[in-house]
This record gives C-alpha cells, sequence and structure tokens, in this order.
C-alpha cells in the first residue's frame, strides 16, 4: 500500500494442517482417497447462518464449521466399519506444518545463531520512484510493526539498497565541495586579492542554486547521473564568470574606475560569453536526443550540465558585472599590488617567454608540427582500438546475490545437505557479514535450484567486491561433497535492463538462440555451452536447455476404466491428491485464511512403484480398483520446461565475466563462436 511499491515478494512458508494418508491402511479399510478428499471439502464449511428476528429481538446465526485444529481433522469420521467408526488418525497423521515442507530458508549473521525458516520480503520500487524516500516510508512502516508484533517475532532490515545510494551521493557531494573549492583557490592564486575572489566564489554556488530549481521544474533527481554531471560542470559554470572578471580587471588596471570598466567590460565580453555557452552547449546536446538504452541513461545528465552552462551564462552577465563594479578597488598607490600577485606576474611572465620561444620554433619548423598532428591523431586511433570496453563498472555495492543449480532430478533432502555445505563456507568467510540460503520455493517434482544473498562488511574491513566474489566462488566450486554449482555475482551500483531474458540466477548476461527447429536451437546452445566453458573470459556459464528432468508417463487404459464406471477426471484427481500436496480445502481464523494440503505418507513417495498402492473407487461395482488396473506408467527424460521467444524455439546462455574483462572483448568472441557454430549448423 505503500506509494512507489511496485511489487512485493513473499519468501518462505505458511502454516497449514497437512493431512498424510497410508494408501495400504486405506485399502484395508476400502476407502478410496477421492473419498478423503471430499470429507475435507465437506467437514469445514463456512457458510452463513442468517439471523432470526423476533418480536422483541434479533439474532444472528453463527455456525462453527470450521475445523482450525489438527486434532480436529484427525478425530474427523471417515466411514463407520463393524460399527466402529474410522477416523482420519487411524489411516494415517494429522499434523500441523506448512504449504511447502521442502522449502528450507536459512538466515545468518556473524556473531549470532543460524534462524532456520523465516520469512524473507522482496520489495521492488516502482520505475520512477525515488529510492531513498521509499526506503525511509518502509522504515517508519516497520518500525510501527515493531510494536503490534509478538515478542517472540523480530523484523530486521537484511539489504537496505538506499544505503549504498547515500553513501554515493555523499561522495559526489565530497567531490563536489572539493571542486569548488580547488577552483576557488586556483583563482584566488592568479588574481591575489580575496575581495577579487569573491566574485567568481558567489557566481558558481549560485549558478548551481539555479541549476537546481531549474532541475526542480523539470523534474529531475539528484542521482549519480546528475550529481556527476554537476561535478563536471563546477569547471564550466566557473570560466563564464572568470572572463568577465579578467577583463573588468585588465580595465581597472587600464585606469578606468570600477563602474565604467564593469559597463564597457560587459559591452565587450557579451558576444564572447553567450559564444562560450553556446559551444558548451553543443557539445552536450546530442547526447539529449540519442537513442537507445545509452541515450535514456545519459539524457538527464546531459540536460543538467546544458541547464549549469546556461544558468553560468545568465550569472555571468548580469549578477557578476555588478559585482565587479561594487567589489573591485581602484588602480592607486594606496592600492598596490599584493606579493602574492607579483609573484603570479613574475610565473606568468616566465611561462609567456618560454611559450613565446618554442612557438618560434613551432612556426619555423611547420612540417614538424604538422607530423606531431598526425602521430597524436593515429596514437588517438589506435589506442582507441586497443583500450577494453564496457558499459558501466559493476561498483561496489556490498551485496553479492547468486543460484544454486543441481542436476534435474535432485530430492529436496540432497538439496538441503547441499544447502549446508554452502551455509558452512559463508559462515567461515571473514568478509560476510550476514548471509540467506534458500531452497525448496518450486513446490513439484523440480527442487534442482535456490538461491543465495551475501551481504558483505563494510568497504573498509575487506577488499574489493569482486576480490571477495572470486574468493567465494573459488570456495564454493570445491566443497567436500559437491552437489551442483554456485553461480554467483556482485550487484552492481548502477544496473540497467535492456530487455534480455535472464533464465538463471545470479547470471548478469545473457545470449539467446532462436529458430523453427527445436532440435537445432537446442543443440546451437549445447555447443556454445561447451565453447564458452572453454575460454576463460567465461564464468557460470548456465543454459535453459535442461532436458534430463525425471519423469513419469502414465497411460490411461480408458476403455477399461470406463467398464468400472470410472473417468479420467477421477483417475487424475486420485494422483493429484496423493502427490501434488495441493489445497483440498482452507479454514479461516481471525487472522487469515490457512490451507489444508493433502498427501499420502512420505514413505511411500519414493519411486514410480508407488503408484501401484493407490485404488479408485468404481462407479459401478462399488469396490475398489487398483491403480495399475486402469493405467500403466514408464519412466522417461523430459524437458524442465520449453522456451520460446517471439513465437519462435529458444534457448539461453546465461553467464558471468572474470574479473578485469570488459563485455565489449566478451561480445566479441561470444559473437565469433556463435557464428563458427551456427553457420555449421
Amino acid at each position: 500500500m505503500i506509494e512507489g511499491v511496485s511489487e512485493v515478494q513473499v519468501f518462505g512458508a505458511k502454516t497449514a494442517q497437512r493431512v498424510q494418508v497410508n494408501p495400504d491402511k486405506i485399502a484395508s479399510f476400502n476407502i478410496g482417497i477421492n473419498e478423503i478428499a471430499s470429507l475435507l471439502q465437506s467437514s469445514t464449511p463456512m457458510i452463513p447462518g442468517g439471523s432470526i428476528n423476533g418480536k422483541y429481538k434479533a439474532f444472528a446465526i453463527e455456525p462453527k464449521g470450521q475445523l482450525t485444529k489438527a486434532s480436529e481433522y484427525a478425530d474427523l469420521i471417515v466411514k463407520y466399519q463393524a460399527d466402529a467408526p474410522v477416523q482420519l488418525k487411524d489411516i494415517g497423521r494429522v499434523f500441523t506444518s506448512s504449504d511447502n515442507d521442502v522449502c528450507k530458508i536459512i538466515y545468518c549473521k556473524k556473531g549470532g545463531k543460524e534462524v532456520s525458516m523465516p520469512v524473507f520480503i522482496m520489495v521492488r520500487r516502482r520505475p520512477g520512484s525515488n529510492t531513498v524516500k521509499l526506503t525511509k516510508k518502509i522504515r517508519e512502516l516497520l518500525a510501527g510493526l515493531k510494536n503490534e508484533i509478538p515478542g517472540s517475532a523480530n523484523i530486521s532490515i537484511f539489504y537496505d539498497k538506499s544505503v549504498t545510494i547515500i553513501d554515493s551521493i555523499n561522495d559526489v557531494k565530497f567531490t563536489l565541495v572539493l571542486a569548488f573549492i580547488l577552483v576557488v583557490l586556483v583563482i584566488f592564486i592568479f588574481l591575489g586579492r580575496a575581495s577579487d575572489t569573491m566574485i567568481p566564489a558567489i557566481a558558481l554556488p549560485l549558478s548551481i542554486i539555479s541549476t537546481f530549481l531549474v532541475m526542480y521544474l523539470a523534474g529531475f533527481s539528484l542521482d549519480n547521473l546528475s550529481l556527476m554531471a554537476l561535478t563536471l560542470a563546477v569547471g564550466f559554470v566557473v570560466d563564464d564568470a572568470i572572463v568577465v572578471l579578467e577583463n573588468t580587471v585588465r580595465l581597472v588596471e587600464e585606469g578606468l574606475g570600477p563602474f565604467d570598466a564593469a559597463i564597457k567590460s560587459a559591452k565587450e565580453i557579451t558576444g564572447t560569453v553567450i559564444s562560450m555557452t553556446l559551444s558548451l552547449v553543443t557539445v552536450f546536446i546530442p547526447l539529449v536526443f540519442m537513442g537507445g538504452i545509452v541515450g535514456r541513461t545519459f539524457r538527464e545528465f546531459a540536460l543538467t550540465v546544458v541547464i549549469a552552462v546556461v544558468c553560468s551564462g545568465i550569472v555571468s552577465l548580469t549578477l557578476t558585472p555588478m559585482m565587479c563594479a561594487r567589489m573591485l578597488k581602484p588602480v592607486s598607490e594606496e592600492n598596490k599590488k599584493t606579493l602574492l600577485q607579483r609573484f603570479t606576474d613574475w610565473f606568468v611572465g616566465g611561462l609567456v617567454f618560454g611559450y613565446k620561444n618554442t612557438l618560434g620554433i613551432v612556426i619555423k619548423y611547420r612540417s614538424l608540427s604538422l607530423l606531431m598532428w598526425l602521430l597524436c591523431l593515429i596514437g588517438t586511433i589506435i589506442f582507441y582500438v586497443m583500450v577494453p570496453k564496457g558499459f558501466l563498472p559493476v561498483g561496489d555495492s556490498g551485496v553479492i546475490t547468486g543460484g544454486i543449480l543441481a542436476p534435474l532430478g535432485t530430492t529436496s533432502d540432497m538439496m538441503h545437505k547441499f544447502q549446508g555445505q554452502i551455509n558452512k563456507v559463508l559462515e567461515k568467510d571473514k568478509n560476510v557479514d550476514h548471509f540467506l540460503t534458500a531452497t525448496g520455493l518450486n513446490s513439484g517434482a523440480d527442487q534442482s535450484t535456490g538461491f543465495v544473498v551475501m551481504v558483505l562488511k563494510d568497504k573498509k574491513e575487506r577488499p574489493p567486491i569482486e576480490l571477495v566474489t572470486n574468493e567465494l566462488r573459488g570456495k564454493l566450486n570445491y566443497l567436500p561433497y559437491p552437489l551442483g554449482f554456485v553461480f554467483i555475482q556482485p550487484i552492481p551500483v548502477l544496473s540497467i535492463s535492456t530487455g534480455g531474458q535472464n533464465t538463471a540466477s545470479g547470471a548478469k548476461y545473457s545470449y539467446t538462440i532462436t529458430g523453427p527447429d527445436q532440435d537445432k536451437v537446442y543443440k546451437c546452445a549445447n555447443k556454445l555451452e561447451t565453447e564458452l566453458g572453454k575460454m576463460h573470459e567465461f564464468v557460470g556459464v548456465q543454459t535453459s536447455v535442461r532436458l534430463t528432468l525425471p519423469q513419469i508417463d502414465v497411460k490411461l487404459f480408458r476403455e477399461r476404466a470406463s467398464t468400472f464406471g470410472i473417468n479420467a477426471s477421477e483417475i487424475e484427481n486420485s494422483l493429484a491428491w496423493a502427490y501434488a500436496q495441493g489445497r483440498v480445502t482452507q479454514y479461516t481464523t481471525n487472522i487469515d485464511q490457512y490451507d489444508v494440503v493433502m498427501e499420502v505418507i512420505k514413505k511411500y513417495q519414493n519411486g514410480p512403484g508407488d503408484l501401484g498402492k493407490l485404488y479408485v473407487r468404481s462407479g459401478t461395482t462399488g469396490k475398489l480398483v487398483p491403480f495399475k488396473s486402469i493405467a500403466a506408467w514408464t519412466e522417461k527424460l523430459g524437458p524442465q520446461q520449453v522456451n520460446h521467444s517471439q513465437q519462435l524455439e529458444s534457448a539461453t546462455l546465461s553467464f558471468n565475466l572474470a574479473t578485469d574483462i570488459p563485455i565489449g572483448t566478451a561480445a566479441k568472441k561470444l559473437e565469433d563462436a556463435a557464428s563458427k557454430i551456427l553457420l555449421r549448423e
């Protein structure tokens, strides 16, 4: 409900009543699994009882049909046999559990104990909303919730992105102030008087304040890009004021009074200031109209610089001449040059003398100047080609995220053991402050994935995040009993989505192959995965092509089933109630709604042979029919999922890059490898 939030993802398992039945016992009592599901659905109704409106008093009828405790469900009577009731607890067990009993989330903070099964809530902001402002609202909400929740529960903030944003803004603010001090210091050294230096020192912050005003009216915000633009603009906005000041000082030194010198200087220098302003604006205008992701990213940056330069020009043509007329002192015997001015005149005079001699040599040997220009031009081209090219630096956000990937068909117990090995590595690492790992988030057959999030210690207490990431990769890839892989990457400080599809957790880049022929697309993807795995530039290469998920293909004997009065829906419902762990019904309390989950006991869910223990009630004879009499099943391997892109078969390769490898270099190698494979196929 907070303005600015676009999505809230909740990772964890909710409380539920779990009913586990023994297929051997229900068969011995001549009970079908569908009948148990029907009993549960009808035993916890929530139907309004209506009201009684008498002559002197009105009553609301509140039937207590809802069952809310495991013991109440356990006492439900399924049937009578030999004049004795058969209750749910006689054919299985009923207990309070969760709606996803294979989910395992572990949270650990250095110096504290592991917390098992916390609820992890991920809040995503809406595009255009201010992260810092939104975080402040969420923190205020959490502070209020802490006073309302039970004492046994605790709310803690795992990761707050606004902290790194505020740190970055503080760094830029420091750079901005430092740049201002250095610029004013240089002006003071050359002018030699504090009173004269005050003129550009006042014009500079006034130009920045004017820029803030225009940015506010334009709907801009103070983010890293706009602050970077202001830092860059500090050197620009002071130029106009210096030009006006310098020309006015020259006229004062020639004998004019400060007021007359300011008027004459304004007339002489106005055209120059306008041309300087327009030339700088012209440099950044192309960025404003640039298309694509670069244009969208740096448009605000370019406009901020343009606004600052224009504001500087206006201030230089209005406020600066006025301050020169009032603050400059006329030349007189009493107003002699200071020691700093005399030193600056001597130093600059030496530079002018040296420049004059050098200029004479250059003019005398013009061919040498032309040769030097050609060498500089050629060198620029050569080094432009040689220098590695990237898009955005990763920065140091202090957070590493990643995915846990095991072979298809891995059981939840095996994943939990693998998760435990990962936790031990992260607990011992001196650079990790706190972390969270999660597996079993997807209910169903595929339990081969999970994720991990690590928050590192303060930058002062650890190496750079890329070195920490490489060190952790080495540790996680050489676990004592490796079941699968852990792919990790640092979260970038500034991330931009280009619309690409990323099918793997812990991967920053992806490459998609599409085509009409599924077999060829998958074949090319597997070959490209092999090639990229051989290159040191690529780390953690994964593919969305996963075709080895163990499956049980059930074939229904429809004609035989129809002779027993059994249809396909009844058969599939029997399988769902036994193995899908789906919601049979739900009950409501004063707090929330909770599910009632039904399945067979876990020891009867070990292999395909357990399907033979199921029975379905015959509609014609009224007897139980063995499941193996109306269906047959075989084991096979199948795809985890079938991906499409723009209505074509697709396969996506996800990967990270090794340290100090720019995306430009990696992209070229990827394109070369992909081109060779695609041409061969």
